[in-house]
């Protein structure tokens, strides 16, 4: 008998990008989520300090990005649509949109900002396609010294160069209204 399994893999958490609180322990938490890592990993752009972080020309690189809520949903929506006998073996690709680092700063200047992009910082174009990959590993190991975090946040930045963070959405017959970027943000940080 050969077993069958499907992984579903969604991007980056559009909670990332929400506001964060403190825990009492001390450590921050998230506004739309108590389980995605603390509140400290910024990608491409941090609402708090109004900064953008841009690797490479900000249009290489499509990024898949999803709500947290959303992955749960859409597998309770695929266990009542679909028989398990019809979901794919393997990777299931889903996704609430796909953007560039550009289109990020455009959705949230038009969210957050109402002066234009001059109000935000840009850090950039990132010179990451120079790090070298040894280097990312040596912080890696070192977790005496080096920060996991930071570490992390360069594979990101590199991988967004590398356009390994697009992930074509397969619904296979799903119906379910993923979150977009710009419905996510307008929830999380209202006007």
């Amino acid at each position: 008998m050969r077993m069958t399994w499907t992984c579903f893999s969604p991007g980056i958490f559009l909670d990332y990008y929400s506001p964060s609180s403190p825990r009492t322990t001390g450590r921050d938490k998230l506004a739309s989520s108590k389980t995605l890592w603390p509140a400290g990993f910024t990608f491409i752009v941090d609402f708090d300090k109004k900064t953008a972080e841009i690797p490479g020309d900000g249009d290489t690189g499509t990024i898949a990005f999803t709500a947290a809520d959303d992955v749960g949903g859409f597998v309770a929506a695929a266990c009542t649509q679909l028989p398990l006998s019809a979901w794919p073996a393997g990777e299931w690709g889903i996704c609430g949109g796909l953007y560039t680092p550009n289109d990020i700063v455009n959705i949230a200047e038009k969210v957050r900002g109402s002066n234009g992009i001059k109000d935000w910082l840009m850090v950039g174009p990132l010179q990451t396609q120079y790090l070298l990959q040894e280097t990312i590993s040596r912080m890696d190991e070192d977790t005496d010294k080096g920060d996991v975090a930071e570490a992390f946040h360069w594979k990101v930045l590199l991988a967004v160069l590398k356009d390994e963070l697009l992930i074509k959405h397969k619904a296979y017959g799903v119906n379910y209204e993923f979150q977009d970027l710009e419905t996510f943000i307008r929830k999380w940080w209202p006007m």
